[in-house]
């Protein structure tokens, strides 16, 4: 993916967390960071459509699996949102603050597992994520994704 890309990308997540605050009677100043979402989110209250959470992944907890290699993190809620529970649904791509180093964004990007669809599922206050054939993370990788209850 190119630099380009890649910005192009972020931009339009930005653009769909802004519309899911705005929705929800929350403003969102000019220039705000990726990593200033967590605390507007706090703003909407505990009765979310969708709930902003967190997750680690650790750069020695990846286990080899048929597919690639495999890991089951913490998610933890952020800004008041309720508990991840297996029913909920994603409802957005998972995101990293744009503070790694840019050969290790390379690397996160190439291994996938923040970032594939359909390589990712929910579990009570859990995220499982496989990796992309059998490259992983050359660090620990800290994500937020959105989360809705199942219909």
């Amino acid at each position: 993916m190119s630099v380009q890309t890649e910005l192009n990308r972020l931009q339009a997540a930005k653009t769909g967390l802004t519309a899911v605050l705005s929705q929800n009677g929350v403003s969102v100043p000019a220039g705000t960071t990726l990593d200033e979402y967590p605390a507007l989110f706090s703003q909407m209250g505990t009765s979310l459509a969708v709930g902003v959470y967190r997750a680690t992944f650790s750069v020695t907890a990846w286990q080899s699996a048929s597919n690639g290699y495999t890991q089951t993190a913490a998610a933890t809620p952020v800004a008041g949102s309720a508990d991840l529970t297996s029913d909920c649904v994603m409802a957005s791509p998972l995101f990293v603050e744009d503070n790694y180093q840019d050969v290790t964004w390379r690397l996160i990007r190439i291994a996938g597992s923040v970032v594939e669809a359909g390589r990712k599922s929910l579990g009570n206050g859990t995220l499982t994520c496989v990796t992309r054939g059998w490259v992983k993370p050359p660090s620990d990788v800290e994500v937020f994704f959105l989360a809705k209850k199942g219909e």
